[in-house]
């Protein structure tokens, strides 16, 4: 019998982990930089602009996955002739206008909006130094969601490990930069810089694959129409609901905080929630590579070796993150301990608890998503939106009472409406779709 080969994984996959791990890691590493380099204000203000920023997830609206499985579907079924090569051609005029609109929409909106909310209903803002970095920031932003259209256009066109290194490219380049600047006393100029240097490596990653596939589809002419709500929004309304779920779930917190409490409340709140957000995002990376072979696993009805890899990879997803929030909550508590100047930037140690176990529960969470997602169902939407609600109209009134209060209702939903939910869904897939 001939040895068995080791097979490297899938340069995309590759590519896509390290664009998380990178981002991730940046994070974790920009966190003692910030606390560090800049006063408590501008500390605060630094997490509020990262969570006024995720609005752009909102402006997207999940387009991005319907266009990458259209352009696919499409690039698939061309058979060469002008009709095939025309359909190609209109799903990526669709796919470059709508990242068109949706960034011109996020600029009118974010630029004028995100001011006037900072000036407005944050307290404990500095009296100037804000305004030039966020609107440097927001502007850089909304470009790299424009820039990002041209990525996901080149996936949908089969390009994918072209199109995700160039993302990774981007991430790596705006993580290592951010730390540089921070270091170099840049201040709340440094985010803002670091993200137009990781747009313009994104576009020059672009380059050379990507963007000869991109001109020579464009050139296509013929084919059927495409229509935005009959091919696209029946498709897309679902996976929307789910991305602006996500931004009140992940994101609303801070910018509660922030309004309700101040900004040097709101930057010790950040930073526990970026350490769990990074601890959590390095341990999930050990399950979304799994999505494709338990898709096929399940479309084979292998359910005993889909099981099996689930438990393997789920227990591998709460190792790492029990061991990084213990790791954490240590380095909190040591701090507070012994170093009392450092400990004012950080939050109590009830706070750290609460959000540092989020990221173990939310394993599960991610886990029991992959896995009925594998089965081509999406049945954690009405849960999103109910979390989600339930962040939206809690997140203020709890932050008046404490910041270890927010995030025990954080810890709450999640273990409710995440891992309860999950939990449940994952019976009915064993007793009735495996039957």
């Amino acid at each position: 019998m001939a040895p068995a080969r080791f097979k490297l994984p899938d340069p995309a996959v590759l590519w896509t982990m390290a664009g998380r791990v990178a981002s991730a890691i940046g994070g974790l590493a920009a966190i003692p930089l910030v606390i560090s380099c800049l006063s408590q204000q501008e500390q605060g203000l630094f997490y509020v602009f990262a969570s006024l920023l995720a609005v752009q997830t909102v402006a997207e609206l999940g387009f991005s996955t319907v266009a990458i499985q259209r352009l696919s579907a499409a690039v698939s079924r061309a058979d060469g002739t002008e009709g095939g090569l025309g359909g190609i051609a209109a799903l990526l005029r669709l796919t470059l206008r709508w990242y068109l609109w949706s960034s011109t929409a996020l600029l009118l909106i974010l630029l004028p909006g995100g001011w006037l909310f900072l000036d407005l209903f944050v307290s404990g803002m500095p009296p100037d130094g804000w305004s030039g970095p966020w609107l440097l920031l927001a502007s850089t932003t909304c470009f790299w969601l424009l820039a990002s259209g041209w990525s996901v256009a080149g996936e949908g066109l089969g390009r994918i490990a072209a199109a995700t290194r160039a993302r990774a490219v981007g991430a790596i380049v705006r993580s290592a930069l951010l730390c540089l600047l921070l270091v170099l006393d840049a201040g709340l100029w440094a985010p803002g810089l670091a993200t137009l240097a990781g747009m313009a490596a994104l576009l020059v990653a672009l380059l050379p694959e990507p963007a000869r596939a991109l001109r020579r589809a464009l050139a296509g002419t013929g084919g059927e129409p495409v229509r935005f709500r009959r091919d696209i929004w029946p498709f897309q309304w679902r996976i929307a609901l789910s991305w602006v779920s996500g931004f009140f779930i992940y994101q609303f917190m801070v910018l509660a905080v922030a309004a309700g409490i101040g900004t040097v409340a709101a930057g010790q709140f950040g930073v526990a929630q970026a350490v769990a957000a990074g601890i959590g995002s390095i341990a999930s990376s050990a399950l979304s590579p799994r999505q494709a072979t338990w898709a096929a696993l399940a479309a084979v009805r292998d359910f005993a070796a889909l099981d099996a890899s689930f438990r393997a990879s789920l227990r591998t997803a709460v190792v790492l993150a029990t061991l990084g929030s213990l790791a954490a909550f240590a380095v909190a508590w040591a701090v507070s301990s012994w170093h009392q100047d450092m400990a004012a930037r950080l939050p109590d140690l009830a706070t750290w608890a609460l959000l540092l176990l989020a990221p173990v529960a939310n394993q599960y969470v991610t886990a029991a998503a992959t896995y009925l997602r594998a089965h081509g169902r999406e049945p954690f939407l009405p849960a999103s939106i109910i979390f989600a609600l339930t962040m939206l109209l809690l997140s203020i009134p709890a932050s008046h009472l404490g910041l270890a209060v927010l995030a025990g209702v954080y810890l709450a939903a999640t273990l409710l409406f995440g891992c309860a939910w999950g939990w449940r869904l994952m019976r009915i897939a064993r007793s009735s779709w495996h039957a």
